[in-house]
């Protein structure tokens, strides 16, 4: 999700809020479970509200909890699949 659903400016060189493919997610995640969808679903409608803020220190810390896995965090495990990992920050 940092690349998708962090703002540029706030995450990793190439960061950027995607809105269409954070639906398009959603929808896939959808198909496979509501258990994925909903976990999906309030991340991001967590998110919004923080990014429309004027609020810098609360951005730059969701920034850095997206980076560090904090919220969702995908990991490649082989062409084209991923799988969430289960690692928090401390």
């Amino acid at each position: 999700m940092p690349t998708n659903g962090t703002p540029a400016g706030y995450g990793a060189a190439g960061s950027r809020w995607d809105t269409w493919r954070i639906c398009e997610f959603a929808e896939i995640l959808g198909f496979y479970g509501l258990q994925y969808w909903y976990t999906w679903q309030v991340s991001v409608l967590g998110l919004g509200p923080i990014w429309m803020s004027g609020n810098e220190a609360v951005k730059q810390r969701a920034a850095r909890a997206l980076e560090d896995g904090g919220i969702l965090r995908l990991r490649p495990v082989g062409e084209g699949a991923w799988r969430p990992t289960s690692t928090r920050p401390t």
